[in-house]
C-alpha cells in the first residue's frame, strides 16, 4: 500500500506508470479550495476513470479505505495495466489531500 500527498493547481500525475501493472485507488481524501470539475483518469490520452465531478468549494471528498473481502483489497477504480493516475481539472483550483493505492496485476 503507498500514499501520496495531493497538492496542486490543474491537471497533474497523480501517480506514475509502473510496467504491467494496474494502480487500484484504495482511498481518498480531497478539498477543493474554490469550486472546480474533476475528472480522474488513466493515462495519457486519458480513459477516463470517473465521469467529471463538480466539487463544491472546501467541502471534502472522502472515499474511506475500501476494505478487503476474502483477503484480497477492494478499491474504488484502477488503471488499466502500464497506465499512470492522473487528475484533469476545468480549471486551476487548488486541490489538497491524500490518496493511497496498491499496485497489482
Amino acid at each position: 500500500m503507498f500514499s501520496v500527498p495531493i497538492n496542486q493547481t490543474g491537471s497533474t500525475d497523480i501517480v506514475a506508470a509502473v510496467p504491467n501493472k494496474k494502480i487500484r485507488v484504495t482511498s481518498m481524501l480531497l478539498i477543493p479550495a474554490a469550486a472546480e470539475t474533476l475528472t480522474i483518469n488513466s493515462g495519457t490520452a486519458p480513459t477516463g476513470l470517473t465521469g467529471a465531478m463538480s466539487l463544491a468549494a472546501k467541502v471534502p471528498i472522502v472515499l474511506p479505505f475500501a476494505p478487503s473481502i476474502h483477503g484480497e483489497h477492494r478499491g474504488y477504480f484502477e488503471t488499466l495495466p502500464g497506465d499512470k493516475l492522473t487528475f484533469t481539472q476545468a480549471g486551476s483550483v487548488q486541490l489538497s489531500g491524500t490518496l493511497t493505492y496498491e499496485l497489482v496485476n
